[in-house]
């Protein structure tokens, strides 16, 4: 049940209460005038004026309750309303921030583009094939990362970059690991899911740097595609280290408290997923982002939730993203 439901449901039940226990008190009210009366038919004037300012103070308690009841739901309503405001401004301060932090990391393309491809023919000049992919690859990367136009990417573009990372590691490690990628989706579903940019490859790169860290060959990453009703996930598994208990009921409480945590192992990875967790959730909305399940010595799997295009919040996509 939704809360906004629960709490409309509460209040309906506070007011049938209270309407309830007004007419039970008007009732004792007549009811005692009558009584009253029989007993002493000679008071009626009095019994009446007592009746009567009993019922008028019954309706200015009433009128009071009532009155205080709507200013309680128009406070709220106008703190509702400055929250949403609040988190709108915080949302738009922290597009402005990414914005100024890429134009103060900017180099000038062009010049390393064209670096790059200087490398490149001069490996294959030479009859260095791998280095001459290794550089294609890294230029691809590189072209992919540098376009600050568009903030969320088709799923299909973030597997495309994911797999040049994947082919770099391949040829940095031979036989270290191996890749394996499940569709349990629709092709089609790949172009139409948004993702914020530079999602996947930071979580596999962290699968290298910590759950592969001692192992010299046998490792293993599946990336499954899971498409349901209420969202799209997407899950990458491997055979690493795993991790402990601890650790992973803290960065899944530091992913729904949106708040980073530094631990002591590891520290600069868990900042690294909670701001991925902080852009899902500035994209798609809170109940998306990133979960944690993993074994000591078997494992982890890290889950990626993204909404469905015609479930994306309206807030999205300020700079007219939205897919049409």
């Amino acid at each position: 049940m939704k809360p906004k439901t629960r709490s409309a449901r509460v209040r309906v039940r506070l007011l049938f209460g209270c309407a309830a226990a007004c007419v039970g008190c008007l009732g004792a009210v007549f009811l005692w005038m009558w009584r009253c009366l029989r007993r002493a038919p000679n008071k009626t004037g009095t019994v009446l004026l007592a009746g009567w300012a009993a019922c008028l103070a019954l309706t200015a308690l009433l009128v009071w309750f009532f009155s205080s009841a709507r200013r309680r739901r128009e406070q709220y309503a106008q703190r509702e309303l400055e929250r949403a405001n609040r988190d709108m401004r915080e949302i738009q301060l922290q597009k402005r921030k990414e914005q100024l932090n890429a134009l103060q990391n900017q180099i000038n393309p062009h010049f390393l583009y064209n670096t790059l491809d200087t490398i490149r023919g001069l490996a294959i000049e030479r009859g260095a094939m791998d280095v001459a992919d290794i550089v294609a690859t890294l230029s691809s990367m590189f072209k992919y990362s540098m376009d600050y136009a568009n903030s969320l990417v088709p799923v299909s573009d973030e597997l495309e970059h994911l797999n040049s990372f994947l082919r770099i590691q391949a040829i940095r490690f031979p036989r270290k690991f191996t890749f394996e990628q499940r569709m349990e989706c629709e092709f089609r579903d790949l172009n139409r899911v948004r993702i914020p940019k530079l999602v996947l490859q930071p979580i596999v790169e962290n699968v290298f740097t910590h759950a592969f860290r001692r192992m010299l060959f046998g490792g293993r990453i599946v990336l499954r595609l899971v498409a349901s009703e209420e969202e799209f996930q997407i899950l990458v598994t491997d055979n690493g280290a795993g991790m402990r208990d601890e650790q992973v009921l803290a960065m899944n409480r530091m992913f729904r408290a949106c708040e980073p945590e530094r631990h002591s192992d590891g520290g600069h990875s868990s900042i690294a997923l909670s701001n991925i967790d902080a852009r899902i959730k500035m994209y798609c909305g809170e109940r998306y982002g990133l979960y944690i399940a993993s074994t000591p010595d078997y494992g982890t799997t890290v889950t990626v939730s993204l909404a469905w295009p015609e479930s994306l919040p309206e807030r999205a996509s300020p700079a007219g993203e939205r897919e049409p």
